[in-house]
């Protein structure tokens, strides 16, 4: 992270505890460049440039991160066309309460089934979620690499022939579950919500006829069953979400002993790794000319999660403020009402966030995000949350940019930013939003400054 200024942490700082005023406003163009003027200073004039353009490649695994939640789906969006999000894992052996390994006998078992779990993730759903979704699932035919990081671009070799699928229609309902632990009268639990996909008695009688050296730890057992990949068959109007590392979620052999039965979990952990693989496209959708065009994408852009649309913002005349101490710098966005859109099925994300790119070209939070999450304040400092707009007004997004436009001020910084969802890696929501040069909303950049 790079170092913010002591004028510009100062001037951030400040924001905490003071209100935004302003004393005899004027305006800064062609008059105010004329001479200098002392005292406190006003624009909202400053010319702004806006586009919707396709977003970066996201992380979605490293060694030290993993994600909350995993989107699943083949999502058709009426304004933005296609997003697909499937998922690869490893799997793994169960441990004991210590951390080491559950001993595996089975030896002279017989198997009942075999069932992959996946635990719904409902906070993460978009879209409509109640219809019929599909799942496939496949084994991989190459080793992931706990070691390496990896993005939503990268797929895996997987074997041709599925193990599993199922159509399914997603339910918030908890679930009584017997757990089989070999006794004559087993438990029966209530659960999560979860999925419950039977797989093929073959893979099945493949785990239990396991010579048990690969079940001695993780990476024997990867030798042979290197993981699976989820990929959705039905094209949906929403994107599903499943908690793939909770408690619950794994392969769970069934098997029985004489009269008595059992069960063993392979389970999907963070000592493993699940990655996400997406795809979006934007062939013939309304978004498509916006996109492509940049008259057009002046006055309409977009913000999609995944690896999806940002909006670029660019201020061409920063210069103009050259000289001058930064009051403050905010940033208003109007949401924009689509023909054919459905603003409750497809909400706007609660949050928007300013990135910047670094001297390497990578997206990084702006400093204003970074004071913000440093001090547990980030709403306050930054801001950028939705609000809602009554009596017929359309709703808006504040971003305060203060710090990050004195920067662009003192040629610290380029004078473009990228407006990104607060949750991008991980959720699929989006928003249409009035451009720079809409014709009712444009977007507006508020700015007080103090003449040195």
């Amino acid at each position: 992270m790079r170092r913010i200024s002591a004028i510009r942490c100062a001037v951030a700082t400040a924001l905490l505890t003071q209100f935004w005023f302003c004393t005899d406003p004027t305006r800064v163009g062609a008059d105010l460049l004329e001479g200098d003027q002392v005292g406190v200073g006003f624009t909202d004039t400053l010319t702004l440039h806006s586009a919707p353009v396709i977003g970066d490649t996201v992380s979605t695994y490293t060694p030290t991160t993993l994600l909350a939640n995993y989107l699943f789906g083949d999502f058709k969006d009426p304004i933005l066309g296609s997003s697909l999000a499937s998922i690869y894992t490893e799997i793994r052996l169960s441990r004991t309460v210590s951390g080491g390994y559950e001993d595996v006998n089975f030896a002279n078992a017989t198997l009942d089934s075999v069932v992959l779990v996946l635990t719904y993730d409902t906070a993460g759903y978009y879209g409509n979620e109640v219809e019929t979704y599909g799942i496939e699932v496949l084994e991989l035919d190459e080793s992931l690499d706990g070691d390496e990081s990896y993005t939503s671009d990268d797929q895996f070799q997987i074997k041709p022939t599925p193990i599993g699928n199922k159509d399914f229609v997603p339910s918030a309902d908890t679930v009584d579950v017997i757990y089989y632990d070999g006794t004559a009268t087993p438990d029966t639990n209530k659960v999560y919500p979860h999925l419950r996909v039977p797989l093929d008695a073959a893979f099945g009688n493949r785990l239990l006829d396991l010579d048990t050296a690969f079940y001695k730890n993780d990476s024997t057992f990867l030798s042979v069953i290197k993981g699976l990949h989820f990929r959705p068959t039905r094209e949906t109007q929403g994107m599903l979400s499943f908690n793939v590392l909770s408690s619950l979620s794994g392969i769970y052999l069934y098997y029985s002993k004489g009269s008595l039965r059992y069960q063993y979990q392979f389970p999907f952990n963070n000592y493993g790794v699940t990655t996400s693989y997406y795809k979006q496209e934007y062939d013939n959708s309304p978004a498509e000319q916006f996109i492509n065009d940049a008259l057009l994408g002046d006055s309409l852009s977009f913000i999609q999660a995944m690896k999806g649309i940002y909006t670029k913002i660019t201020i061409p005349h920063v210069d103009d403020l050259n000289g001058k101490i930064i009051n403050k710098a905010e940033l208003i966005v109007t949401v924009a009402g689509l023909s054919g859109d459905n603003g409750t099925l497809y909400p706007a994300p609660d949050q928007i966030i300013a990135y910047r790119r670094n001297e390497k070209g990578k997206l990084v939070e702006i400093d204003d995000v970074i004071i913000g999450v440093a001090n547990n304040s980030l709403n306050q400092i930054y801001g950028g949350k939705l609000e809602k707009g009554s009596n017929g007004q359309p709703s808006k997004y504040r971003m305060n940019l203060t710090t990050h436009f004195q920067g662009m001020v003192d040629g610290d910084d380029p004078n473009e930013i990228y407006l990104l969802s607060r949750f991008s890696a991980r959720r699929a929501e989006r928003v249409a939003l009035c451009g720079a040069n809409h014709p009712s909303y444009p977007m507006e950049l508020k700015v007080t400054f103090t003449n040195l």
